[in-house]
């Protein structure tokens, strides 16, 4: 939604949540390929499916996007760069599918590979 918050249910919100704030790499994943299943967002269970968008998306407009929701709606999380994106992007440049948020958890599906 235009504010952030998302519909109960249906669309998780962007506002207060670690899946924003939080790591950077893990979001970036989100966005490039997309991510499918049971999430759990702020207590409450999301059961739906987010298409990826690295197909549509220069690593410019993803980080772009992604800086926007980290600093709006009372976000006050980091910026993500352009490299940062395109180091996730060639990491991840093998996945055909959206992910699962177990995926998304495990250690070597977050951060930014080499460190950044």
């Amino acid at each position: 939604m235009v504010d952030g918050r998302g519909i109960a249910g249906v669309f998780p919100p962007l506002i207060g949540t670690e899946w924003v704030s939080g790591d950077k790499g893990r979001l970036i994943r989100v966005v490039l390929d997309g991510v499918s299943g049971p999430m759990e967002v702020q207590g409450m269970t999301y059961g739906g499916v987010m298409p990826g968008w690295k197909a549509f998306l220069s690593d410019e407009e993803v980080a772009a996007v992604l800086t926007y929701i980290r600093e709006s709606f009372g976000n006050e999380a980091s910026a993500v760069t352009e490299e940062e994106v395109s180091v996730v992007r060639d990491a991840t440049k093998a996945r055909s599918k959206p992910w699962t948020t177990d995926e998304l958890n495990q250690a070597a599906n977050q951060g930014i590979p080499g460190g950044q």
